[in-house]
């Protein structure tokens, strides 16, 4: 795989310095491919992990599509749980920005 052809066809990851690439490497929880110390094993692992993981679904790896059956029943889960109160999602909001900080504070 040519990295120049890779790397031209997304300039804002090559014009990112070593440290933001490793930081979204980071943010995503993914490793870089090869030498760290370079901006291409993160490049190639930026473009890539899209095209894996759905690759990794579709040969049954990991996360699967579930049937019918489970996807019926979570919707009756869900319409028997109804809509909050504004109170109900001021608090779900809350609770989702505290746990996505802790979860930033310890990666």
């Amino acid at each position: 795989m040519d990295t120049t052809i890779l790397c031209s066809r997304v300039p804002n990851l090559k014009s990112r310095l070593i440290k933001e690439l490793r930081d979204l490497c980071r943010r995503y929880g993914i490793k870089p491919t090869g030498n760290a110390g370079y901006k291409t094993s993160y490049i190639l692992t930026l473009m890539a992990f899209p095209f894996l993981a759905l690759q990794q679904i579709k040969q049954d790896k990991g996360l699967k599509f579930p049937n019918f059956n489970p996807i019926q029943v979570i919707s009756f889960a869900v319409e028997e749980m109804n809509s909050p109160t504004d109170e109900q999602a001021a608090l779900i909001r809350i609770t989702l920005a505290e746990t996505a900080r802790s979860l930033s504070l310890t990666a």
